[in-house]
């Protein structure tokens, strides 16, 4: 069963350090990887790099933050289903700073159907062609708007209508 509060409790690694647009469908945000972060730890000693799982996680991050704003903070969405993902050959090393951002295509109550890239340094380092969401009704609308304004870098303005 769902738990108010999954963002902080269950979702082990965060990858989106900040949202910095939400408009209309289309959403971008801020991941940092470090060679320290705990998802990395003991993983591709020889050559590190960030595996395309990640990657597709931190666009799902930033897709969920615009699927959670676009409902007005009513629902929580939970990754159901990627395809068509592509990665950089080869992937990148850890110690970068990507720009992730998307455009939800539809959505319902029910469900959310999205796509989305990853950029470093202006190149596409990722790409997912769809990603959907099914929405759990049941949150806590006040505990969502305050994890979301621990990301969202939009200011003043862009959260004015957030508690």
């Amino acid at each position: 069963m769902f738990q108010h509060g999954y963002l902080w409790r269950r979702v082990r690694f965060l990858f989106v350090d900040r949202i910095t647009r939400l408009e209309g469908p289309m959403a971008e945000g801020v991941a940092t990887f470090s060679i320290s972060h705990e998802s990395l730890r003991g993983h591709f000693e020889r050559r590190p790099v960030v595996p395309g799982p990640l990657l597709v996680e931190a666009i799902a991050q930033v897709l969920g933050w615009a699927v959670i704003h676009h409902h007005d903070f009513r629902l929580a969405p939970i990754l159901s289903l990627f395809q068509g993902a592509r990665f950089a050959h080869p992937l990148p090393k850890p110690g970068f700073t990507a720009q992730v951002g998307g455009e939800i295509l539809t959505t319902t109550a029910t469900d959310s159907l999205a796509r989305g890239w990853m950029r470093v340094e202006g190149h596409e380092v990722a790409a997912v062609d769809r990603v959907i969401f099914s929405h759990q009704q049941e949150v806590d609308e006040g505990l969502l708007r305050r994890q979301f304004a621990a990301f969202d870098a939009r200011g003043p303005a862009g959260n004015r209508d957030d508690p």
